[in-house]
Order: structure tokens, then sequence, then C-alpha cells
């Protein structure tokens, strides 16, 4: 396989998860296409408008006088939709209305338009009750079918919450203990804090309940891998008691109980070292 070969191949994974990641989408409407009828809708008249009925699979508004024809559904999440679409047509001298709550987001004559219409939502984020009207002071019919109102998978609901930022006490105490941003002096006050800074990286794991036995599953991490390759931790296990005196000396006293335990299994990787090559 040649270079050409190969990057055709990555280019045609890239479009392939480009593609999937574009046509993955969320609908927000239920039954926007009434194959359900009005399971999820709930209809609406007032003054001469007509409750609205299904005829072939639409849905039919009539206003023989003065009135409001309507249907409505409930708790609609707009979050990350941009366009709210639908087909309608209609005859009369009414209005076609579209409704978020009290707030009217489309408006035609019904002689204006027919066929694929769409309403501008983005502005809106959250749950709405979305309303469909037909409004007239005199005889007008319309129908709508294909309500849609999607999402791709390419939005992300913005964040409504405040984010507490991080804190940043420990790492300025570690650059500060390896003798970084601290203002020159001398060599000897701008040197490594070795025990406070060995104190300080693995007291950041007090909170999961570790705390300083973060270090013993560190310190334990080199003899296991010895024992799995060749069992022969003579050398390592005196190194490590080495380093043990110097944690169970040098660093504060809640790593006592640690460099007791380090020295516990430097002393049996040791004698289980001897044992082995007997």
């Amino acid at each position: 396989m040649n270079y050409l070969q190969i990057l055709a191949g990555v280019f045609f994974i890239i479009f392939s998860l480009t593609g999937i990641s574009c046509a993955a989408t969320d609908e927000r409407i239920l039954d926007g296409d009434f194959s359900d009828g009005f399971d999820f809708w709930q209809r609406a008249r007032m003054d001469g408008g007509a409750f609205p009925v299904m005829s072939e699979g639409q849905v039919y508004f009539e206003t023989e006088s003065s009135g409001i024809s309507g249907i409505s559904q409930a708790d609609v999440d707009l979050t990350g939709v941009g366009i709210l679409k639908f087909t309608w047509s209609g005859s009369g001298s009414g209005s076609f209305k579209i409704l978020l709550d009290l707030t009217e987001i489309y408006s035609e004559d019904v002689n204006f338009c027919s066929g694929i219409s769409q309403a501008d939502v983005s502005d809106f984020s959250g749950i709405y009750n979305l309303y469909f009207r037909l409004v007239s002071d005199s005889t007008s019919e319309a129908y709508l079918d294909d309500v849609s109102a999607k999402t791709s998978s390419l939005y992300r609901p913005t964040a409504s919450a405040t984010i507490a930022p991080l804190d940043e006490g420990s790492s300025d105490l570690v650059m500060s203990y390896l003798g970084l941003e601290q203002p020159y002096v001398d060599e000897e006050s701008t040197g490594m804090n070795l025990s406070a800074l060995a104190g300080e990286v693995f007291g950041v794991y007090s909170s999961s309940g570790l705390g300083p036995f973060a270090l013993l599953i560190v310190f334990c991490m080199p003899f296991l891998g010895l024992w799995i390759m060749h069992r022969d931790m003579i050398i390592p296990g005196g190194i490590g008691i080495l380093f043990s005196g110097f944690v169970l000396v040098r660093l504060p006293a809640d790593f006592q109980g640690v460099a007791v335990m380090m020295i516990a299994v430097c002393v049996t990787a040791v004698i289980y070292s001897i044992y082995v090559r007997r």
C-alpha cells in the first residue's frame, strides 16, 4: 500500500465520520407528520373558528366567521434548534400564525404562500408551548403537515450554571517548591525544596482518600515490574530501603506510616529474591 492509498483512506474515514456527525439529528416535535392524528397535539377554537380535523393526512383549519382555529403541543424543547420547518397552504382572508408561548414568531396571509416554510427559532432556548393558529374575520381555511424542529449533533446545550474556577493553590506551591517563579535573591533561596515538593504533590490525593499512600502505590510499581520480568529484586530492594529512610527522616509526619510500609516491601523483596536464588 503506497502513501496515496493511505492518504485516501484517511480522508475517507474523516469524511465518513463527518457525514455521520452531521446526519445525526434530534427531533424535538412529537408526531410532526400527524401519523397518529392528534395524539400528541391539543385542538382549540374560539368564536367562529372550528376545531381542526384530519383531512388526507393533514391538519385542516377552518373559520367561517371571526374566530380562531388552532392546535398546540406542550413542552417543546428548542435548545440547539435553529429552524422550525413545516408545510402549509391556505385560502381566504385570514392569517396563519405560529407562537411560542405568548411570542409570535411567524405570521403570513393565507393567500401569501403555500408549500415548505420555516421560522427562525435560534433565539429561543428551553421549553415552550408551540401553537399553530388560523386567525380570520371571515371564511378561511388552511392545511398543515410535516412539522419539524431538529437539532444537529454539532449543537450542544449552552451552559446555564456558573462553573467554579479551579483551585490553583497546589499548582502555585508546586511551582514555588521547584524554584520557579521566585524572585532571585541567591542560589540557596531559589533552590528546590524536595521534601515540601513531595508532600504537596502527593497531598493532592487526600481528597480521594489515598493521601500519602499514593506514594506507596508509585513506589511499588518498579518492584511489581521486576517481579514479573525476572524476580531478582535484591539491588532495587536495597535502593528502596535507602529511599524509604529518606522518606522517614525528611518528609512530614504524615509519611511515617508510608515509609514503614515501603521498608517492609523492600525487605520482603530482598528476602524473596535471596530465597529464589537458592
